[in-house]
């Protein structure tokens, strides 16, 4: 039994989801002896098939810019900020902010990494200072 679990007799080991496409909500249930979750049905990890790399650069101060500018089918993006950056990048949505206590999305210091799971590269924007970018790699 996990160490953090609430224990009494009314505890259930299971927890609820939302069915996604009907809505439903459902009972997921969890194994007794190793608390693994008890999946119904197949369950896919396909592999990606390629590797594509590229690399962005934020033209005006600012503004946030996708990294692709055409939908581009992927299964993770991993994003590094450039080495030779004058400060730090965000990543984001459309919405990204670098400014300084108004931050929106993941900061991403120079030559540190993010990795994210995704389906659509161009969903995915960076913003800073103008001549600071990235370099990215994703997934199809």
């Amino acid at each position: 039994m996990n160490e953090n679990a609430r224990i009494d007799e009314n505890y259930n080991k299971t927890i609820t989801g939302v069915a996604e496409t009907s809505g439903e909500i459902r009972q997921v249930k969890l194994d007794e002896t190793t608390d693994y979750m008890l999946v119904s049905g197949a369950v896919s990890t396909t592999p990606a098939s390629a590797v594509v790399g590229g690399r962005k650069v934020v033209a005006v101060t600012g503004t946030a810019i996708k990294l692709v500018t055409t939908a581009t089918t992927c299964v993770k993006v991993v994003i590094q900020a450039l080495r030779g950056n004058s400060g730090d990048i965000v990543v984001g949505g459309a919405n990204a902010v670098l400014t300084a206590g108004s931050e929106v999305g993941i900061v991403l210091p120079v030559y540190n990494s993010i990795s994210i799971d995704i389906d659509d590269v161009s969903k995915i924007y960076i913003n800073g200072a103008a001549g600071d970018g990235c370099s990215f790699v994703y997934f199809t």
